[in-house]
């Protein structure tokens, strides 16, 4: 049907007077009001899509308003023109018309920004306007879907009745609602259903699974994994022609705790079937952001064709209508403002909590929305910023050099050498992995060993995985970290920092063993192993190199006393958690603690550096972003292990470098062997013993 332009005067909204109930003339409106929304309406030459034509003629919302005395006071009537809603009703338009069948729609962003008037609003113009219809409405809590509920009530009720559907189900309770009619013989005559459905934190997979969606909303997508709820429920998106819905996901920040599902859609949306957006200062493809510069409380009147030619929609010209227009726009540079203003007042107070929520509810990247701030053991802040550094030193995060080890004779000598990985073999670069990511990655070096390296300059950290198949749904890896302790404050800088890290998760975990060992034993780095799975520890110790995995260390017994895991020989337990806490907590402080400052032009104080900067691995760096009580965090492990024994160490004062004379510059020296042989085996002796002996 051809869609002619109209004049604002005739919008629903500003009709003064409407035809009596039964009248032809109020059925001619009835169905022009309907085609609108269906169709869309052009006015002065621009489109207006249906739904956003829908919304704000027809679609009710509670808001604010002043009194005439000052007081803010609830206000009810038909939604506001924003430009919010006009940059999602054209990415919408998008998805309905892509050439290559709907796609889905996936939004994150700012606190304020009417995403639940859009879920809702979206989810009643499917259910108003397309009969035998099922709209499905997801949430992971039962306390979000009530407010939807409610919200979704309150408009329903409301809608102009030449459109309005009657509710046929009371019961507030029930998960469905359905629309319809009442027959003379006081039969149900349905005409669409709206369903309800709770994933339950995302343990209750099957539950939009069934139904034949015209619409599907799933709301606040970070507070739980929701993946497999999406998975089973696409079925009911299929028709002979495509997807028949455009799947809504909505999330808002501050609420990404549980947010790996997604973070991962949001910045893959094309590898699933979702819209994507391009930053025009970055080039990435993502999904549709909205910053916190669209906030509600820094908006200013104007009309909508000075907002598009201000936008650059539409050339600049004369248009009458669209003048006519009243919409409410963001005034950017004075939100931009108000946050920076907000942060800097917030970065004041001790509780760094508060302040993190301030950058998260009013976010201005995509990065500030997926922050997590509750019960994060680690400095996120510093982390973070860390990692930008690198993404801007290191094009594409390349760091360090990418090899394989191998034990080859060399003039008569087994020898542990090594070589290019090639091309294809990359180091894992998504946390949580992605699902079709290679793990078979390889060895990253920073910095080679010296030439016969002694005993206690490099000490390692391992956290092997557990199980030798890979399952779909698994996110473990392996992760084995070389640290290098720290020996001469004057000398090169790679010193009491990691120098080389193994994290993968190859089909054959004998090709994960194998790595592991060459590389503990290319840099002779005695290895404090995670021992709750002793697979890889029987592992070495079947190859004669036990002697290389620490011995549960004593000093375990004043952390966990009553912990069984002290019987094991060999390594440290993760599972428990005062050991856990103490080793991550070694991590956290290498990573904090200040150990130089610098002067900076222009900046009146010093700027301290912490050992954060000495973190080159930007996927630690990411997982200490994310980290949570639940999650499986194989390089926080491995690193935190690592930095342990070499804290254990140091604090035994031992330095692994000796002087042959007192005048003479330091040289790398081979300290006497700790280890007696015994055939083809080593008898390893009590380490702080042993070390304790080297300073006689």
């Amino acid at each position: 049907m051809e869609i002619k332009n109209i004049t604002y005067d005739s919008f629903f909204i500003n009709l003064k007077e409407l035809p009596p109930k039964g009248s032809e003339e109020r059925k001619k409106l009835r169905e022009r009001e309907r085609e609108r929304c269906l169709g869309g309406v052009y006015v002065d030459g621009v489109f207006m899509s249906g739904w956003l034509y829908w919304h704000t003629n027809f679609w009710w919302l509670i808001g604010d308003e002043k009194d005439e005395y000052g007081n803010i006071i609830p206000f009810e009537g038909v939604a506001t023109l924003r430009d919010n809603e006009w940059l999602r009703a054209e990415a919408l338009e998008k998805c309905r018309l892509h050439p290559d069948g709907l796609k889905g729609y996936i939004e994150v962003g700012t606190r304020q920004g009417g995403k639940s008037s859009l879920e809702t609003s979206f989810c009643a113009y499917n259910a108003t306007l397309f009969k035998k219809s099922q709209n499905i409405v997801v949430s992971g809590s039962s306390d979000d879907l009530g407010i939807l509920k409610l919200r979704l009530d309150y408009g329903l009720n409301k809608i102009w009745d030449g459109l309005k559907k009657p509710k046929l189900t009371r019961d507030k309770r029930s998960k469905e609602v359905m629309l319809g009619y009442k027959s003379a013989d006081n039969e149900d005559i349905i005409w669409s259903h709206i369903i309800v459905r709770n994933i339950a934190e995302g343990q209750n997979t099957e539950g939009p699974a069934g139904v034949t969606a015209k619409s599907f909303i799933m709301d606040e997508i970070g507070k739980s994994p929701f993946s497999s709820a999406l998975e089973a429920a696409k079925p009911a998106f299929m028709s002979p022609f495509g997807w028949r819905a455009i799947p809504i996901l909505c999330g808002t920040g501050g609420a990404f705790e549980a947010g790996e599902d997604a973070e991962r859609i949001f910045y893959y949306p094309e590898a699933n079937n979702f819209l994507g957006f391009t930053n025009e200062e970055t080039g990435e493809v993502t999904g549709f952001f909205m910053p916190g510069t669209f906030r509600t409380d820094c908006k200013y009147w104007t009309n909508l064709a000075d907002y598009l030619i201000s936008e650059g929609k539409i050339p600049q010209a004369y248009y009458p209508e669209l003048s006519k227009i009243p919409i409410k726009v963001s005034d950017k540079v004075k939100a931009l403002e108000k946050i920076k203003n907000d942060r800097a007042l917030k970065a004041l107070d001790p509780d760094k909590t508060e302040y993190l929520k301030n950058i998260m509810y009013f976010p201005l990247t995509p990065k500030e929305c997926f922050m997590r701030e509750t019960e994060n053991f680690f400095n996120s802040n510093i982390a973070r910023e860390q990692k930008e550094r690198l993404e801007e030193q290191y094009p594409g995060l390349r760091i360090g050099m990418y090899v394989e080890l191998e034990e080859t004779l060399v003039e008569g000598k087994m020898t542990i050498i090594h070589k290019l990985a090639p091309a294809h073999k990359l180091p894992i670069s998504s946390f949580p992995c992605k699902p079709n990511e290679n793990r078979d990655a390889p060895i990253v070096i920073l910095e080679h060993p010296i030439p016969n390296p002694p005993y206690g300059l490099y000490v390692g950290g391992a956290d092997p995985y557990k199980h030798e198949k890979l399952t779909s749904n698994s996110d473990s890896n392996g992760a084995l970290v070389i640290f290098k302790r720290a020996y001469d404050a004057l000398s090169d800088k790679f010193q009491d920092m990691p120098v080389a890290w193994l994290v993968a998760r190859p089909e054959d975990k004998t090709t994960w063993n194998k790595n592991a060992e060459l590389l503990i034993r290319y840099y002779n780095a005695i290895t404090l192993c995670e021992n709750d799975e002793l697979g890889f520890i029987e592992y070495m110790v079947g190859k004669g190199f036990g002697h290389m995995m620490h011995d549960t260390p004593e000093w375990l017994r004043e952390i966990a006393p009553t912990s069984n895991t002290l019987i094991r020989p060999k390594g440290m337990s993760s599972a428990n958690e005062k050991i856990k806490e103490m080793a991550m907590g070694n991590l956290k402080q290498f990573c904090e603690e200040v150990f130089n400052s610098v002067e900076v032009l222009g900046e009146t104080e010093k700027r301290q550096i912490r050992g954060v900067v000495k973190i080159l691995d930007p996927m630690l760096l990411e997982e200490m972003i994310k980290w949570n009580k639940d999650g499986n965090f194989d390089r926080i492990i491995a690193y935190s292990f690592a930095i342990t024994l070499a804290r254990k160490m140091d604090a035994l004062r031992i330095n692994p470098m000796v002087q042959e004379e007192q005048e003479a510059p330091r040289k790398p020296k081979q300290q006497k062997s700790m280890f007696k042989p015994l055939g083809k085996t080593y008898q390893y002796r009590d380490s702080r013993t042993q070390l304790q002996r080297l300073l006689k």
